[in-house]
């Protein structure tokens, strides 16, 4: 792909995705059953400690935005335009990812319903099973989880209170036709189970 100006930022996502791909230090095996799980939810909602697990269980390649952003710039500035470089060769990089037979999971804030409902659709074309789960807690277990994150320093996010404020206001609800999961009150196997019914029961 030829270099794209996408909200006046111009670069190549190609050159962008392949770059991400060798920061991933190291893949699963391939796997004939290939699915995109696209995450949602705000900071400390529970996502990334799903994710690490579930990838575990199916052989994913987790895409952690947190991770992923600080190892493309270094450091992020969490820009605008770094936003649309980073996500822009992110997209590029789920889409080779599936294409080569690996399952994908997006671990990002996707707070957005229009971004939610791209990925999902972007799935579909990929001809894989795919799902959108929405994740959230309240504020109390939110506060106590970002607490944790700062005295163990052991985190890719640089999210902390006032950062989860900022992006709750942004934040859109998600649509009835996606799975929300409150971290708090299920249990992690009940938390598989229903991703895993929504992933793999319709199609098989």
């Amino acid at each position: 792909m030829a270099k794209v100006t996408y909200h006046n930022v111009t670069c190549d996502p190609d050159e962008d995705g392949q770059l991400l791909r060798q920061l991933i230090l190291e893949l699963p095996p391939a796997s004939p059953k290939a699915f995109l799980l696209i995450l949602s939810g705000l900071p400390a909602s529970g996502k990334s400690y799903f994710a690490s697990r579930f990838a575990k269980k199916h052989a994913a390649v987790v895409l952690e935005g947190d991770n992923l952003r600080k190892k493309m710039f270094n450091p992020p500035s969490y820009s605008a335009d770094e936003s649309t470089r980073f996500y822009l060769a992110l997209y590029n990089l789920k889409n080779s990812l599936i294409k080569d037979s690996y399952a994908v999971i997006m671990d990002s804030t996707n707070i957005y319903e229009v971004l939610r409902q791209n990925l999902y659709d972007s799935g579909l074309a990929l001809g894989v099973p795919v799902a959108v789960v929405y994740f959230e807690t309240d504020e109390q277990e939110t506060q106590r989880r970002l607490n944790k994150r700062l005295i163990a320093g052991n985190s890719s996010s640089d999210a902390d209170w006032q950062v989860y404020l900022k992006l709750k206001n942004q934040s859109e609800e998600p649509s009835a036709q996606w799975l929300k999961i409150n971290s708090a009150q299920e249990s992690l196997p009940k938390i598989f189970k229903a991703v895993e019914h929504a992933l793999f029961a319709v199609r098989g």
